[in-house]
């Protein structure tokens, strides 16, 4: 009777241990071309996105989360008073999330060795996603209904804001010093060997301030655009 139950759950492992390879080779967490690391946390970061801007925008509250969202709450909810103070306040914002909430994070990885800045940043793209479908700004867009998905969110600055984020995750996935071991509650943590960080990593996480910039830039224009209207 144990061998028929064990059986079972012999076979459920191996399907869950089969998927997280899955998954980590799309990743491709340890491998060393940043791009390729890039690419595959998009994909991720992609379908996060959609489906959480599809399911607030269906079934969540108008401007559900207005003023509660990282950014508003950091930026008081309101528009500095000149272009130039604006964009400032957008890219110290970006620069500390990407700092705090995404790189700081990758020092440490999961027990499925999986670098705790990919489930962060991951966490942002959603919450952007939940935003944009809520009309959850603190300058409501349009008519100030609920967002139905669409490619206009291409003209705007968020969309390359939150693929920064993930840019700097893939960028610094090397940098992790510690892996969680165990089961929760009873989690151990473990010092990885040997840390890595090479001139392409550096480059991504250069590209990734440049995005933001530029993007900050764009989007201290729409504000002061709309302020002004």
């Amino acid at each position: 009777m144990s061998d028929a139950t064990s059986e079972p759950d012999a076979s459920r492992r191996l399907v869950r241990s089969q998927r997280r390879w899955q998954l980590r080779g799309l990743l491709d967490i340890d491998g060393t071309n940043t791009a390729r690391r890039f690419l595959g946390l998009l994909v991720v970061g992609l379908l996060v996105f959609l489906g959480s801007w599809t399911v607030a925008w269906l079934v969540l509250p108008n401007r559900l989360l207005q003023g509660r969202t990282l950014g508003g709450l950091l930026s008081g909810g309101s528009a500095a008073s000149t272009f130039l103070a604006e964009w400032l306040l957008i890219v110290a914002i970006n620069l500390a999330v990407i700092l705090a909430v995404v790189i700081l994070p990758n020092l440490l990885r999961s027990a499925g060795d999986y670098p705790l800045g990919y489930f962060s940043s991951l966490l942002l793209v959603g919450m952007f996603g939940l935003t944009l479908g809520t009309n959850s700004f603190a300058i409501p867009v349009a008519d100030g209904a609920n967002l139905a998905p669409s490619f206009a969110v291409l003209g705007g600055a968020g969309v390359y804001e939150v693929a920064a984020y993930l840019l700097a995750a893939a960028a610094a996935a090397g940098i992790s010093r510690w892996r969680l071991q165990g089961r929760w509650p009873r989690q151990s943590v473990v010092r990885i060997a040997d840390p890595r960080f090479g001139r392409a990593d550096a480059l991504g996480l250069l590209a990734a301030v440049v995005v933001v910039l530029v993007a900050a830039a764009w989007e201290a224009h729409m504000i002061a655009s709309t302020a002004s209207a």
